[in-house]
């Protein structure tokens, strides 16, 4: 069975600044996060980094990509799987200094992952995902899991590559986390476009409970897209310097 996980969505998303989205399960954040990467395919429309065009073959380049569910190998020591990604990304060590102050990963190095709580490993994806300068940061619900002290350095960084010039998007429930990075703030329902508000004095939980609220009236007149609908086996399945969707 094919359902549509997108459609008549364009976004252009501009460096500098971060851009939460916001929606329902099922609205079509993750599978936008995942095409910007350009780790899933579209049957129409596209996705643009740079003027360049992100395919499954063509990845948009230099991103840190955060997923919803991390997999890791069990077997490995949370070590181990730091110096694979260091040399895979061809980071630094100060890069590495860096990811193992932000997610506090440092008291358990030499554990393997699969003796980490839920939590730990949901550090150490985001620690993977921020490793290292990146242009493009797409991080799928970041926050879950993460203790106070944590949080609050991940906030900071992510606060810090967005004035560094980065594209920062990610996808959160959690409206007070999002209310202190202060984001752009874009609402998706049912794999639609509903609501698109700047940074500004209103709240995450405003803006959602607003943009839902007109999601279920006429829709508007379609207008051109460069992601007019995109198609995925199963119901279940997610300035200039932009990323156009």
């Amino acid at each position: 069975r094919s359902a549509a996980a997108l459609s008549d969505v364009t976004l252009e998303l501009r460096a500098g600044m971060a851009t939460c989205l916001l929606g329902p399960n099922g609205a079509g954040k993750s599978t936008a996060l995942a095409l910007a990467a350009g780790l899933i395919g579209t049957s129409a429309g596209e996705v643009r980094w740079s003027g360049q065009r992100v395919t499954l073959r063509t990845p948009a380049p230099r991103f840190g990509y955060l997923p919803q569910h991390s997999a890791f190998p069990k077997t490995l020591e949370v070590r181990e799987m730091l110096e694979l990604a260091v040399t895979a990304r061809g980071s630094s060590p100060q890069d590495r200094e860096q990811v193992l102050a932000v997610a506090g990963l440092g008291p358990v190095l030499e554990h393997r992952i699969g003796a980490l709580s839920t939590g730990w490993v949901r550090r150490l994806g985001l620690g993977l995902a921020l490793l290292g300068p990146s242009d493009l940061l797409l991080l799928d619900e970041p926050f879950v899991g993460l203790d106070l002290a944590t949080l609050e350095r991940s906030l900071a960084l992510l606060r810090t590559r967005a004035e560094e010039g980065a594209v920062v998007v990610l996808s959160s429930h959690d409206f007070e986390t999002v209310d202190a990075l202060a984001p752009r703030l874009v609402v998706l329902d049912d794999g639609r476009l509903v609501g698109d508000q700047p940074p500004g004095p209103a709240t995450a939980r405003e803006v959602y409970r607003r943009a839902l609220a007109g999601s279920d009236g006429p829709r508007p007149a379609a207008t051109p897209s460069l992601l007019e609908e995109v198609r995925v086996d199963d119901a279940s399945a997610g300035g200039e310097r932009a990323i156009s969707a």
